[in-house]
Formats: C-alpha cells, structure tokens, sequence
C-alpha cells in the first residue's frame, strides 16, 4: 500500500498533467481559430526548445550530441511537424 506523501505525489503528478495537458489543447484551440496552424507550430517549437535549453543550463546538464545524432533528431522533428498538421 502506498504511503500518504507517495499517493499525495501520485495525485499531484495526474492533476498537473490534466491541467498542463488541457491548457495545451485549449490554447491551440484558441489560437488556430487566428494563426494558421504551420506558424502554430513553429511558435511552440520556437517556445519550448529555448525552454528546455534554459532548464538544462539551470540544472547544470550538459547537452551533448554527435553530428548524426542531430541529423536524426531533426529528421524527426521535421516528420512531426509536418505529420502532425
């Protein structure tokens, strides 16, 4: 059985994905009624990878990727921008 601080935790974490989850598909709601749905994507991508960069350096994580590695990785970046539209 789990513990009360480790339940508490588990409520936490699904609450936080509901939100986070439903404010991301209520906001991409909102905005593809006014911004055409490429420059949509591009605007999150633009958002978050400077995000994620930013948590990186704030944690002191080193980022690190071999030539191919970034290829590849932009290879499917690419494929779910464009197949996901």
């Amino acid at each position: 059985m789990a513990s009360p601080q480790s339940r508490f935790r588990i409520l936490l974490a699904f609450a936080l994905v509901y939100v986070f989850w439903g404010s991301t598909y209520l906001g991409i709601g909102i905005a593809v009624e006014h911004i055409p749905p490429a420059l949509m994507c591009a605007v999150r991508f633009l958002i978050s990878g400077p995000l994620m960069l930013l948590y990186c350096a704030l944690s002191r994580r080193e980022i690190r990727f071999q030539p191919k590695q970034l290829a590849q990785q932009a290879a499917v970046g690419v494929l779910l921008l464009v197949g996901a539209i």
